[in-house]
Parts: C-alpha cells; sequence; structure tokens
C-alpha cells in the first residue's frame, strides 16, 4: 500500500500547530495579546501585527493555540491567515527579504 502524500501546506500546519501546543503549555499567566506575541515570536514592531484581530478574536486565536488542536481547526487557520496574511508580514515573518503588498507581473514565482 502507498502512503499519502503530505503536501508542504499540511506539513507546516502540523508542525506548527505541535509546536505552539508545546510552547503553549510552558507559558505562565499571561494576556491573550501576549500569548500570542510569544507564541508567534513577534517583537518590537511586529507586535501591531496583532492589531488585525479584535479583542475576541485574540483570545479565541490564544485559546485554540493554547488548547493544541489549532493545526486541524479552519477558524484557526483562518485567524493565522488574517494575522499573518499581508504580504510584507508573511514574508518578514518567516524572515525572507521585505516584499510590497501589491501584486506585481513576478507574482507567479512567489506562489506553491
Amino acid at each position: 500500500m502507498q502512503e499519502p502524500d503530505l503536501d508542504r501546506r499540511s506539513l507546516l500546519k502540523l508542525l506548527g500547530g505541535c509546536t505552539a501546543a508545546g510552547l503553549a503549555g510552558c507559558a505562565g499567566a499571561e494576556s491573550p495579546r501576549e500569548g500570542l506575541a510569544r507564541l508567534f515570536d513577534l517583537t518590537g514592531e511586529e507586535q501591531a501585527w496583532l492589531d488585525a484581530l479584535n479583542d475576541g478574536e485574540q483570545r479565541e486565536l490564544y485559546d485554540l493555540l493554547s488548547a493544541g488542536d489549532a493545526a486541524g481547526n479552519p477558524r484557526a487557520v483562518r485567524l493565522v491567515a488574517k494575522l499573518l496574511g499581508p504580504r510584507s508580514r508573511l514574508f518578514a515573518f518567516v524572515r525572507y527579504p521585505p516584499a510590497r503588498d501589491e501584486r506585481s507581473v513576478c507574482d507567479g514565482l512567489v506562489r506553491e
């Protein structure tokens, strides 16, 4: 029998969920905003990215990540996409060179 293929996106979701769940268990008492900044390793100006989520969404995402089942939860994936959605944030998050949020002719080169 052949094992099903695991695409890159699924692998990252699994690894991200496992990592976030493990880190969330080590945290002391903190606000959802502080917890998300810690879990996503947001420093300095990057912490302003959390403003993309309202207080309820921050709490919901923090609770999902803390529970350890975020990788398989569509709502958690949507909230993370909202947080890291603009290209400039996503590229900075993965430590790629800066990118503008506008589309260009080279967009096809960036896609999977």
